[in-house]
């Protein structure tokens, strides 16, 4: 079991769902793997530091290794953590809620799966979207109107082949239409 990107640092919740990490590799009797990198370092000249450098190497290179990842999309409101966090500029939250749908894996995309901001995605300790794709099982797990586009952006451009929603979720997310500006079909 590997985490697919950096962490949140070292808070409670952090903490937490290092534990959940836990018990499921324990559960699954699966070897777990996690990172305390930053999941977006605040510069790309920081990401490439020695005491950086092997940590994200190693994490790519077993996220690369995955046949299954399971993932939940995030949105670009205060309810996401990584929106809510100080590793994105006041700038960079800004232009990402006026372009982004939400993010896969930690990068942030627009309707049509695109990086949003490309020098902050570059600064992402985590699985690129590219691999991503590559990986033979890929679960979508969310729910709410807010994931609506981002999940539909990354069923559509092959960033998942499974889905896992609530009935009122899938109802939206079928009748979800992207070429009309997400209204309903």
């Amino acid at each position: 079991m590997v985490q697919l990107r950096g962490s949140f640092g070292d808070d409670l919740n952090a903490h937490r769902m290092r534990q959940a990490h836990k018990k499921l590799a324990v559960a699954l009797n699966a070897e777990c793997y996690i990172t305390d990198v930053p999941v977006v370092f605040s510069t790309l000249e920081e990401r490439y530091l020695p005491e950086h450098r092997s940590a994200v190497a190693q994490l790519l290179a077993r996220s690369q290794e995955c046949r299954v990842v399971v993932f939940s999309p995030g949105t670009c409101t205060q309810t996401s953590r990584l929106f809510r966090s100080q590793l994105l500029s006041a700038v960079e939250k800004e232009l990402l809620a006026q372009r982004a749908v939400g993010d896969i894996c930690s990068h942030y995309v627009d309707a049509n799966a695109r990086i949003c901001l490309p020098d902050a995605n570059s600064r992402v300790a985590g699985l690129s979207l590219p691999d991503l794709r590559k990986v033979g099982q890929k679960i979508l797990v969310a729910g709410g109107d807010e994931k609506i586009e981002v999940m539909h952006a990354a069923l559509r451009w092959g960033y998942a082949n499974r889905l896992v929603v609530d009935a009122k979720t899938a109802l939206a997310l079928s009748r979800y239409d992207s070429s009309g500006g997400g209204r309903a079909r």
